[in-house]
């Protein structure tokens, strides 16, 4: 499931589109998921006209003839450092300057702790301490070095999910629920490290049905051992 943010849209000013033209221009939309949580993102979001390439989408595809789509890589390089505008513009040494920017992408973004922020698993800002939400422009910038490398984990197959999740349902077979309960931790404990390694090796197991059915059958089983009548 995709919806993007777009409650902060604005009419483009027009003597931007006059300057850079529609080809240079990309939406700054972002992906999020049911949570409010960025974990993907699109090179190209859907229009009633066919689609308007994203921000990363058009950095991209200007830079690297082929991108790719899908998960944000947050394990990918290292975090991301800013230079502050106001020092930028009172540099007077141009030799640091290329030091500093020469043959880099430079994204310029808004990099304060209380607006133009998003909720994201991890936060990539070298300065802050705190995780929770990050700077959509360090956001953008690990998208953007995800797509260039063409390295977005991709999904899992469904088939695969849905035996797992079949797997997970046969927890309520085992008629005492506290052994049942053990089981379900035990599977928990295992498929976590199992779906980081998974990630690591670029797939990308989604966890919540699996995680959900085995809870729901430790819950069944203990309702069932509740109300179980002993015979005779």
């Amino acid at each position: 499931m995709r919806c993007f943010h777009a409650g902060a849209a604005r009419e483009i000013h027009e003597p931007y589109l006059a300057l850079l033209g529609e080809s240079r221009l990309g939406l700054g939309l972002i992906a999020r998921d049911p949570d409010g949580r960025v974990r993907r993102y699109s090179l190209l979001v859907p229009t009633e006209d066919g689609g308007f390439p994203t921000v990363v989408g058009r950095l991209c595809r200007t830079l690297k003839a082929g991108c790719t789509e899908g998960l944000v890589h947050f394990a990918l390089g290292k975090p991301f450092t800013y230079v502050p505008l106001k020092n930028l513009l009172d540099m007077q040494d141009e030799t640091l300057a290329r030091r500093l920017f020469r043959d880099r992408i430079v994204l310029f973004g808004d990099t304060q702790p209380f607006t133009g922020r998003v909720e994201a698993p991890v936060n990539l800002a070298a300065w802050e301490t705190e995780g929770g939400d990050t700077p959509a422009i360090v956001l953008q910038a690990q998208i953007l070095r995800t797509a260039l490398l063409g390295a977005a984990p991709r999904e899992a197959a469904r088939p695969l999910v849905v035996l797992l999740v079949a797997v997970a349902a046969l927890l309520v077979l085992i008629e005492d629920w506290r052994m049942a309960a053990i089981a379900a931790l035990a599977a928990l404990l295992f498929g976590a490290a199992a779906d980081v390694a998974a990630l690591r090796s670029g797939v990308f197991v989604p966890p919540g049905a699996i995680v959900a059915t085995l809870l729901a059958a430790v819950v069944l089983r203990a309702v069932a051992g509740r109300f179980r009548r002993p015979a005779g």
